[in-house]
């Protein structure tokens, strides 16, 4: 018998170590906005092993428990408790969760929305016998919200508070008009969206008559002079002979013109003027004496007012009043739609000041868009300005005058024949025609055509748009742009008009009149360089431009025209054809031309142009760089035209602007787009040249609108190798360091380069001169 021995088996327990794990969050707390005194909560849900250590910060800073701030870490769940909460726990809460597996965070925001807190520190300065400057700081708990002011006065013994100004976006004021011998007390209340603070400490201040300061300290608040009303206008304003300086502070520069420069500047009162200094190397001193004399027999609220003139051997200084509320039209275009209502309004206003004129037996004889302003930001009241050509009229005697923007002069004007005051009639129609329908009756390709079609007075109402306006309108300004001048409304026909009394509430979009002023500008802007540049090439000698800065720009700009009439890469040509209901994706026409790329300088302008290829008649388009919409208005300016063309104008070119752009047109039945490259290259040095052959052509274009073709290719050929023949030009040393030299006979341009005592003649990458 066998027998099997048993044996025993002993197993022995070791001790298990888990894994550490790293702290992940399961639930997280999103950005949130409460009132103030409303309890705050943030939880949030953390997996981890082992436990982690939790710690909460605020704008980067530890938060340390209080009594009213509480953190507990419980179940794997961590809360953050704010019992009251106020403006100043608004911010970036981050919890930081960590172990010996690693460490997690994460962010959010809270915003506590609650009235801002009192202004403090009110204080008062002195500036003039009747000017004050208030000042005053914002609690650095409010900074995180949009916060406005809001400025009180009182005299001492008045039972209540009125409102000086509201609105205010900056923690200074000045208050004007004070009275003399007058005990004020002031106060600032802050406010938002949410509400209003309690006002701040009270400021008392007495004026005195003893107090003289002339010079007014300058601050960058606004000052409402245009709510108290300008100064009282002399009766008559005599000519000073001195220095401005002796009796005005002036302030920033406005402007500049023709004329000169305008500053504003001050009284010793704190009153606001506009200086407009005239300089007598470019103007008539008859001509200045004739304005002066005509605003001295106008006084109205619809005029801009002559307060003094001042006299120097080299100037004329006169003191205006200070209309800060820009142009009317630029005003009306910041708006979707205009109300013919509203446009009857502005016409009124207009006739307004005709009439006064008129009634004092002036003649303007410059309406137009640029000369009528409106008097503030706040304020839709006009002002009509530049009494420059204006002229003083008698029935009895014949005057004729050659005179006048060629889109808004009459055509007797135009024709040399006798004027009366129904040639500004004519003008104010023509306004009228603009303001309603974003079109210009008269505008041609260049001045000359223009003037054409104003002597033949030929203008109609077909456009479409006109189908949307009332026939009242349509009949106010058959009324004016009659070509007789007899047959036009006199101001009493026309300011009795049944279109400006009927208050008719039809709507029109404004996208035609903002895309009349962009054209009208480009065109403006062109026409003052053709003739710049005219000028320079018809001289026989050499010119010497003693700001060699401004003839750069002028030279940058003028063969940036000829450069996108002529192919030389300044511009590109998109072709884009929105879809429609039977195509099946969108799709662009690749039989007629693909984006071209453009190259051009620094300091050059770029241009791209796109045909529109559409049966529908309402589609939007939009302009990209590089992916994003493109806003900056003064940098990037659309140009419409009535053949379905769009540019886009880039004004200045630097390096940042090399970029895709891209053209998107979308209409109802989809969008479609297309896109060019720009290559800005730096200006380090460069000539231009104008072919020798192109010399005729090229002024016959200056002259012109700008959109006609320098010549075409086999004129190129024609032309031979001896155009192309620049080995007479190397290295040039120029005699005065600030100065461009235009070379009648090759019709060339030098522009300095960094290196002041050398220009070079360079070639681009295809071998063409540039």
């Amino acid at each position: 018998m066998s027998s099997i021995k048993k044996s025993t088996v002993s197993t022995t327990a070791s001790k298990f170590t888990p894994k550490a794990k790293a702290p992940f969050f399961l639930r997280k707390p999103k950005n949130t906005k409460v009132k103030a005194g409303e309890p705050i909560e943030l939880k949030i849900k953390i997996s981890a092993s082992p436990d982690p250590t939790v710690e909460w910060l605020k704008d980067n800073t530890v938060i340390e428990p209080n009594a009213s701030v509480h953190v507990t870490f419980e179940a794997g769940q961590s809360t953050l408790t704010i019992n009251h909460s106020k403006s100043s726990d608004s911010g970036r809460y981050t919890i930081v969760a960590s172990n010996e597996a690693g460490e997690k965070d994460f962010s959010v925001t809270i915003t506590v929305e609650a009235p801002p807190s009192r202004p403090v520190d009110l204080r008062s300065a002195k500036l003039t016998t009747d000017s004050i400057l208030l000042s005053w700081e914002q609690s650095e708990s409010d900074s995180h919200q949009e916060t406005k002011y809001i400025v009180e006065s009182m005299k001492v013994g008045d039972s209540s508070w009125s409102t000086v100004d509201r609105e205010l976006m900056e923690c200074s004021y000045v208050v004007n008009r004070l009275e003399c011998d007058m005990v004020y007390k002031f106060r600032v209340k802050a406010y938002s969206k949410v509400g209003s603070s309690e006002p701040s400490e009270e400021c008392i201040i007495r004026t005195v008559y003893t107090f003289k300061q002339k010079k007014l300290i300058y601050c960058s608040t606004r000052i409402r002079h245009d709510i108290l009303g300008p100064p009282k206008k002399p009766r008559k304003t005599e000519l000073i002979k001195g220095n401005l300086k002796d009796d005005y502070t002036l302030l920033e520069e406005l402007g500049k013109g023709r004329f000169g420069v305008v500053y504003r500047c001050a009284d010793e009162s704190g009153n606001i003027f506009a200086a407009k200094h005239i300089d007598l190397k470019n103007s008539k001193e008859e001509d200045i004496h004739r304005e002066i004399d005509v605003m001295n027999c106008l006084d109205h609220d619809r005029l801009v007012r002559l307060y003094a003139v001042y006299q120097t051997p080299t100037d004329y200084v006169m003191v205006l009043e200070f209309i800060s509320g820009g142009e009317l039209f630029d005003r009306i275009v910041e708006k979707e739609y205009l109300s013919e209502k509203e446009a009857a309004e502005y016409i009124t206003q207009v006739l307004e000041g005709v009439q006064h004129m008129h009634q004092n037996n002036i003649i303007h004889l410059d309406l137009k868009p640029e000369n009528i302003l409106c008097l503030s930001n706040d304020s839709m009241d006009i002002k009509l300005i530049d009494f420059g050509l204006a002229h003083k009229y008698n029935p009895k005697d014949k005057i004729k005058v050659i005179c006048g923007t060629p889109e808004f002069v009459a055509p007797e004007v135009i024709n040399f024949e006798p004027i009366s005051f129904s040639a500004d009639m004519w003008s104010v129609g023509v306004i009228t025609y603009i303001l309603l329908s974003g079109l210009s009756p008269f505008m041609g390709e260049n001045d000359g055509e223009t003037l054409q079609n104003v002597t033949n007075a030929e203008w109609d109402f077909d456009d479409e748009i006109f189908d949307e306006l009332s026939e009242n309108s349509k009949n106010f300004m058959e009324g004016l742009i009659q070509k007789d001048p007899k047959s036009r409304f006199t101001i009493e026909q026309a300011l009795n008009h049944s279109w400006l009394k009927k208050k008719i509430e039809k709507k029109i979009k404004t996208s035609r009149l903002k895309r009349f002023l962009i054209r009208r500008r480009w065109k403006v802007n062109s026409y003052s360089i053709r003739h710049l540049i005219v000028i320079i090439l018809i001289s026989n000698t050499v010119c010497i431009i003693n700001d060699l800065f401004i003839i750069q720009k002028a030279i940058n700009s003028i063969i940036a025209v000829i450069r996108f009439h002529h192919g030389f890469g300044g511009s590109s040509d998109l072709i884009v054809s929105p879809i429609k209901e039977t195509d099946p994706e969108p799709k662009t026409q690749q039989d007629k031309s693909k984006p071209l790329d453009s190259d051009v300088y620094e300091g050059s302008a770029a241009r791209f142009d796109c045909w529109i290829q559409t049966s529908d008649q309402d589609y939007e388009v939009m302009w990209l760089k590089d992916g994003q919409p493109i806003e900056d208005e003064n940098k990037y300016q659309y140009i419409f035209e009535d053949n379905n063309k769009c540019s886009l104008v880039i004004a200045d070119c630097v390096s940042d602007d090399s970029a895709t752009y891209r053209c998107v047109v979308i209409s109802s039945h989809g969008e479609i787009s297309c896109a060019a490259k720009l290559i800005v290259n730096c200006k380090c040095c460069q000539i231009y040249y104008i072919k020798n052959f192109f010399h005729t052509q090229m002024i016959h274009f200056l002259l012109s609108s700008g959109e006609e073709e320098f010549g075409n290719e086999e004129e190129e050929e024609e032309a031979g190798e001896d155009v192309l023949d620049y080995s007479r030009f190397t290295e040039w040393k120029p005699q005065h360091n600030k100065m461009a030299n235009i070379l009648r006979d090759w019709t060339q341009v030098f522009v300095k380069n960094d290196d002041p005592e050398k220009y070079y003649v360079m070639k681009d990458e295809l071998g063409r001169y540039i």
